[in-house]
């Protein structure tokens, strides 16, 4: 039989919901939240402020609103309605005041990192951000979106072997989250596992093949090994999907390595053109070389 300790019962009772309608309010503000596009944030807000009114002690509430603002302060570059200047204050503010309510709360803690991390981003708060990663895992070891957004955090940072393994140990916890999953992939990226990064894009891709950021990480994993055919319809679908992330990081990818991909064959053409058995092959390889 397992012994909770005396800290433990404690922060349990803390987090359990006085208000069955505002927990089941806050359940339906993480579905929408879980699905991470504007629209959806919108009606994750809706819910979670329901939550609070109807219960205005419950702390993971307030997390569910820091959270949400937090990720349309993300978007804030393609929702004027939603400029990043108003949306970070905001999600500060939430996450402070889920603190103020009960300070053993990983996800509080974890949101008030992610924003010590991303808003101001000097060296004081990235330190402060590590530290309240930690305090947040600490205090829950199960709570995957502490593991997902400390892996980025230690990829910015330049620890990407211990990134992957909080991307590994996020994902074990939440399998089903798109969003951790492509993450997963990413840190594979990051310490240059392309293989498995390809192979996690591809998972990703069927538990969702409409989410942008799976086309995304396998297009890249492709440019990394030179698979430029397999890479542009990827990073298209991707585009295709998203004006957001993805127009950011895929067209500049595919602008560069494309480019740069078909300059070198052409010179390499141009220098073998005498010697290459017969006009038929040098006619494929230069339509390979312009799609490439």
């Amino acid at each position: 039989m397992v012994e909770l300790s005396q800290e433990e019962r404690e922060r349990l009772q803390k987090s359990e919901p006085k208000n069955m309608e505002a927990y089941q309010a806050y359940l339906r503000g993480r579905y929408f939240w879980n699905k991470r596009d504007t629209e959806n944030l919108k009606k994750a807000i809706e819910q979670f402020q329901q939550a609070t009114d109807k219960d205005p002690g419950y702390a993971l509430a307030y997390v569910g609103l820091a959270d949400s603002y937090i990720l349309l302060a993300g978007n804030a570059g393609y929702n004027p309605g939603y400029p990043a200047s108003i949306e970070y204050p905001m999600a500060k503010a939430f996450a402070q005041r889920a603190l103020q309510i009960d300070d053993s709360s990983a996800e509080a803690h974890t949101s008030l990192a992610f924003i010590l991390a991303y808003v101001n981003a000097g060296q004081w708060e990235w330190d402060e951000a590590g530290k309240e990663y930690e305090r947040a895992i600490a205090l829950n070891p199960n709570y995957a979106t502490a593991h997902h957004w400390y892996s980025g955090y230690l990829r910015d940072v330049g620890r990407f072997d211990e990134a992957l393994a909080e991307s590994k140990r996020a994902q074990e916890l939440d399998p089903l989250s798109l969003a951790i999953n492509a993450n997963l992939a990413n840190s594979y990226l990051a310490i240059g596992d392309v293989n498995s990064a390809i192979e996690q894009g591809k998972k990703v891709i069927e538990l969702e093949p409409n989410y942008e950021r799976g086309h995304l990480v396998l297009g890249r994993g492709y440019l990394k090994q030179g698979r430029y055919l397999e890479a542009l319809p990827e990073l298209q679908r991707a585009v295709e999907l998203s004006a957001k992330s993805a127009i950011i990081w895929a067209m500049p990818a595919m602008a560069t390595q494309f480019r740069g991909s078909a300059q070198k064959r052409a010179r390499s053409l141009k220098n073998r053109k005498a010697h290459t058995p017969g006009r038929k092959q040098a006619d494929m390889n230069s339509q390979r070389c312009m799609l490439a």
